[in-house]
C-alpha cells in the first residue's frame, strides 16, 4: 500500500514539474509575442515594413498552440 502511495506521489511530482516547465515556456512565448505585437504597432504608425514581424508572430502563435495541446 505504501509503495502505491509513493508511486502515485512520484508520478504527481513528475507531472507537476512538466506542467510548470510547459507553463513557463508558454508564458515566455506569449511575452515575446506581445512584445513583437507592440513593435508591429510602432512600425505601422511610422509607415515602415512589418512583414518580418508578422512572420515571427505567426511562428510564436504556432509554438504556443503546440504547447497548449500538452
Amino acid at each position: 500500500r505504501d509503495k502505491e502511495k509513493l508511486a502515485w506521489l512520484t508520478d504527481l511530482i513528475k507531472k507537476d514539474k512538466e506542467w510548470r516547465t510547459t507553463k513557463q515556456k508558454l508564458d515566455s512565448l506569449r511575452h515575446e509575442r506581445n512584445k513583437i505585437s507592440e513593435e508591429i504597432n510602432y512600425l505601422i504608425k511610422h509607415k515602415k515594413d512589418y512583414s518580418e514581424k508578422i512572420k515571427q508572430t505567426k511562428n510564436l502563435s504556432e509554438q504556443i498552440k503546440e504547447l497548449e495541446k500538452k
